[in-house]
């Protein structure tokens, strides 16, 4: 059986939309930058989950298992579908 992979997730990508989320939201609702960057950073990082979801599907049943399992756990928002 082939070793099954894990999906990888570009970093620094990710920080990069959180901090341009951030400084357009401290220019339209106001406060700190260090505070909407953390609100940005927890949407970006829910965002790139649930479109990574699709990866599940072609993951072994084991595995797929654990991963939902995973996702249950620490109530990940998976969006409308």
């Amino acid at each position: 059986m082939p070793a099954a992979t894990r999906p990888t997730f570009d970093r620094r990508s990710i920080f990069r939309q959180a901090w341009s989320l951030a400084r357009e939201n401290v220019r339209t609702f106001g406060g700190s930058l260090r505070t909407r960057f953390a609100s940005a950073l927890r949407g970006v990082w829910a965002r790139v989950k649930r479109d990574a979801l699709p990866v599940l599907v072609d993951m072994p049943a084991g595995l797929r298992t654990v991963a939902l399992r995973h996702r249950a756990k620490y109530r990940t928002p998976v969006g409308d579908g």
